[in-house]
Formats: C-alpha cells, structure tokens, sequence
C-alpha cells in the first residue's frame, strides 16, 4: 500500500501541493488528473523519493519513503535514457541492476523480449537520437515494465505517440496490469480525461496550484468491454461529464479569485 498523510509540497516559497492525503492499495491503477501546473507529476516524484514533502508523511508497506524507492519504476515525460547506450543497453542497464544474478546472456534475451512487446525489436542497437520521440517514450516504458516493480509510475508516458501506437500501448499496460499473477499498482498522470476513465480503476483529481485533491472516484467497468463499448455505457458517459463540471468548476473559482485580487476583494 501507497500512503500519503497531508504532504505539503513547496517550490521556493511557491505552494505545489496542499494538504494531500491518499491510499492506495496494492494492485490499483490510480490516474491523478489535473490541468498542467498542478502538481500531479510532483506528486509522482514524492511517490518515487525523488522528492521529499515539506509536511506530512508517504510511506510504502509501512515503511517512510526517504529516498528513491527500489519497488518503483518511473516512466517520466523526456524518456530518460542514456544517449551515449544503444537502446537495448539502456534496457540492460536497468535489468542487471534489478537482476543481479542473472547471466549476461540471459539479461540481453529479457531485454530483447521487453523491447519486442512495445514493437521495438528492430531498434535495438539504434541510439536514443536515432529514434522518433515517441520510440524513445516505448523505450523508457520497455525498461521499466523490464524490470518487474511492484508499483509503475509514469508521467503522462503516451503524451508523445501517435493515437494509434498510443492505443496499442494503454492496451498493452492494461493487459500487464490485468496479470493475475503479478498484481502491480500503477499510478499514471495524465490530463486526459478518456485516457484515464479507460486505464484507471481510480480517478483522483487535483483542483489547479496547489494541487488539492477535489475529487476521488473508483471504477467498476466490465473489463471484456472494448474501448468503444465503454464510453457507449451511461455510467462512463455520466462520470465523463461529471469529471468535466468537476474541472469546469475548479477553473471558475480560480478566475473569480484572480478577479478579486486584481480589483482589491478579499484582501
């Protein structure tokens, strides 16, 4: 379990995040919504311990998140990879590192394998700078599902794809993520509304900076519904809506705040 017990979260003097409190059991696919600015990648590093709150608590299975957490992977937005490696060392970096016992050859054959399940295969003694920007992105998200975390953070990880190799992609973490064996926790930031009510098993909404949790709702969807049947189902098309007046409402009472301030209100 993720638990986070009122994290505040400053930038200078500058307020990122507020007062957040959130649990987050093993084997949910949690994606924190949120307009740009929010905070909801912060939330993410805080998560991983490449960060640490001014306030407030995280822990893992009980234990205080003090500094990068070895459970977690992270996928964040500029791919992260090593320019100077090709991008089948990029994988085999992080898998011994992971893996420590295991043979060369057999690292090399799991990183093959990872690179191939995100359409990859072909690329694999290509560098970083040799790929398209959204084949460094599958790349990141290769070596991370490479090595088998228990809790998966990505930062808005198929921001950078086409729609159609993005669907492949929200399909294929899906299906990992459905593994009975394995049973990851996944918590995604995105500001796609669709793209989170079809990933997530949990929605959480950061109202704009500070990032304060405004809303949190759980999903029950049929999971042998495609994607198109989903968003034909009342239930998906009301909380489509609802996440909406959610934002809509959100931005209002930050502009009307703004329009006091600039004209001397509530001060």
């Amino acid at each position: 379990m993720i638990k986070l017990d009122n994290i505040d979260f400053f930038y200078g003097h500058k307020s990122i995040l507020q007062n957040i409190s959130l649990s987050v059991d093993q084997g949910e696919f949690v994606c924190l919504l949120g307009e740009s600015g929010c905070g909801k990648s912060t939330l993410l590093r805080l998560i991983a311990g490449l960060n640490r709150p001014r306030e407030g608590t995280i822990t893992i299975d009980g234990n205080p998140v003090n500094g990068p957490e070895k459970k977690c992977a992270v996928v964040f937005q500029d791919y992260s990879l090593f320019p100077w490696m090709s991008t089948l060392d990029n994988l085999v970096l992080a898998i011994k590192s992971a893996f420590p016992d295991k043979s060369a050859p057999a690292v090399r054959v799991l990183g093959r394998s990872y690179l191939e399940l995100v359409g990859l295969g072909t690329a694999a003694n290509k560098y970083p700078a040799q790929l398209s920007g959204g084949m460094r992105q599958r790349a990141a998200i290769a070596r991370a599902l490479a090595i088998d975390p228990e809790i998966l953070l990505l930062d808005e990880p198929f921001g950078a794809l086409d729609p159609l190799n993005r669907a492949i992609l929200q399909d294929l973490l899906l299906t990992l993520w459905r593994d009975p064996a394995k049973k990851r926790t996944v918590v995604f930031v995105t500001h796609d509304v669709e793209e989170a009510i079809y990933l997530g098993s949990r929605l959480v909404v950061l109202s704009s900076s500070p990032g304060r949790i405004i809303a949190d709702r759980r999903l029950d969807k049929d999971p042998a519904l495609n994607r198109q049947q989903l968003f034909e189902t009342l239930e998906i098309k009301a909380l489509h809506q609802q996440l909406i007046d959610i934002y809509r409402h959100d931005v209002l009472q930050k502009l009307e705040f703004r329009s006091l301030q600039d004209d001397g209100g509530g001060i």
